[in-house]
């Protein structure tokens, strides 16, 4: 009797263990799928634009959840199990096994004590943050937008306009250049005036090139650094100092935008949509075909009055934004505004302005 009894137990735990490692694993493999489709969701706020973000962050999720499984099943989200936050660009997911729904788990032995299956409830909460800094900028830099006072209205004039950081609570049309607004603008990029004196009177589409990484400037490292990003690891960041390359280098920026160009063929920017998509997809609408592309680089932009002039210079980063590179006419290069990449001490990120290019993805709970 004793040993019946020991054994009774025995075997009550064994299965009573059973259970609660079972739905540990399921509760785990749930957890997984609410971190994915909140990862999916957010990613709408980089990706899409309005009116599409909605729409996108909605089937986004779905869409993911649907490329998992919980329990051997697929899992089914409903749109009230996806909750944005426009404001604070998050995105939360709950994933619902419950009677309810009529996905409870079910147990294995927990039948005997009248427990026939248990509720299990997940969530995952990620936000779409801006970075703070780029890696793989393009070895040139355009200049800042500044307050248009007088003189030339296309040009920066020493002494009557002068810079002042973009303040998205207050909106002005007194600036020359260009800001979170104008995401799909076309910068027709030129080498810088080729006036010596000119130059410290910059345009706002000229580009001046830098040094990059560090190392001495010239055709190869800077044309190396726009085909295939000569150090990854180098980190591009506010207050950053650049030294300036005296030579525009026209030639040699046409050759190696060609060759980036040509990594990326079939990519292509859709107006509609305001991202870039496969050429075969224009005009179709559909956000979901969004995507990442090489010929999508940082840009770096620096205060107009610190233009290098004909000498090399360090100049200091202001602000970093990105840019599509659509193609190169004659001696120009065509890129698509995608936006500024963060919001540095002098750019306040309140009042709704978010970038547009480079953000971070994490779960915040």
């Amino acid at each position: 009797m004793t040993v019946a009894f020991g054994m009774t137990i025995l075997l009550g735990s064994a299965a009573m263990a059973i259970d609660l490692g079972h739905m540990m694993a399921v509760r785990t493999e749930s957890q997984r799928v609410a971190d994915f489709a909140a990862h999916a969701g957010a990613s709408a706020y980089i990706h899409a634009a309005a009116p599409n973000v909605d729409v996108a962050i909605d089937g986004w999720a779905k869409d993911f959840a649907l490329r998992n499984n919980v329990n051997n099943a697929l899992v089914t989200l409903q749109s009230a199990d996806i909750v944005p936050d426009a404001a604070n660009q998050t995105v939360t997911v709950v994933v619902n096994h419950t009677q309810a729904r009529g996905n409870a788990i079910p147990t294995a032995f927990g039948g005997a004590l009248g427990i026939s299956s248990v509720d299990i409830r997940t969530s995952a909460t990620v936000e779409a943050s801006p970075a703070s800094a780029v890696l793989c900028a393009l070895p040139l830099f355009l200049v800042d937008r500044w307050n248009e006072l007088g003189g030339d209205p296309n040009r920066f004039d020493v002494g009557i306009d002068y810079y002042e950081a973009y303040d998205p609570s207050a909106p002005t049309n007194t600036y020359t250049g260009y800001d979170q607004d104008d995401v799909g603008v076309v910068i027709t990029a030129e080498p810088a005036g080729a006036t010596p004196s000119d130059q410290a009177n910059p345009m706002p589409t000229w580009y001046f090139p830098f040094a990059p990484n560090e190392l001495p400037g010239g055709p190869g490292s800077y044309q190396t650094s726009i085909e295939t990003c000569l150090d990854p690891g180098r980190v591009y960041d506010w207050g950053d100092d650049l030294v300036s390359d005296p030579t525009p280098m026209p030639l040699a920026t046409n050759l190696s935008m060609q060759v980036l160009i040509g990594s990326d063929p079939q990519a292509a920017w859709d107006p509609a949509l305001r991202c870039v998509t496969d050429a075969t997809a224009l005009g179709l609408g559909d956000p979901t075909n969004c995507r990442s592309s090489t010929r999508i680089r940082p840009v770096a932009l620096i205060r107009p009055e610190t233009a290098p002039g004909s000498n090399q210079k360090t100049v200091v980063v202001g602000n970093l934004a990105g840019v599509f590179v659509e193609t190169v006419l004659s001696s120009e290069v065509r890129l698509i505004l995608m936006g500024y990449s963060g919001v540095s001490a002098a750019r306040p990120a309140g009042d709704g302005f978010r970038p547009n290019l480079v953000r971070t993805l994490r779960i915040i709970e």
